[in-house]
């Protein structure tokens, strides 16, 4: 099973600055999660290991050191440039 290698996001930076320096922001949703736990991911680990994954897919998030197996819901990505805009999980109970 894939695992990306994931931190927590500080929400005061914005999506923009973090895609500049190279990474992907995503969200991890689920029932023990209260909201939604706000991730960035480096944007190089994530296009190879997307190259084989796609919506539903299982897969783990490794959010600094907390394993998460979850779901791929949703993928935001600019079709023109190929790149990854955000990415939504669902966890896995």
């Amino acid at each position: 099973m894939t695992t990306l290698k994931a931190e927590k996001r500080d929400l005061n930076v914005k999506a923009k600055k973090l895609r500049r320096e190279g990474l992907v922001t995503a969200s991890i949703f689920g029932k023990n999660i209260e909201g939604a736990l706000p991730i960035q991911m480096s944007a190089h680990d994530v296009e190879i290991a997307f190259r084989g994954i796609k919506v539903g897919s299982e897969i783990e998030v490794d959010v600094e050191g907390d394993v998460k197996k979850v779901r791929v819901k949703e993928i935001q990505k600019n079709v023109l440039k190929g790149l990854y805009l955000e990415i939504d999980f669902q966890e896995i109970a």
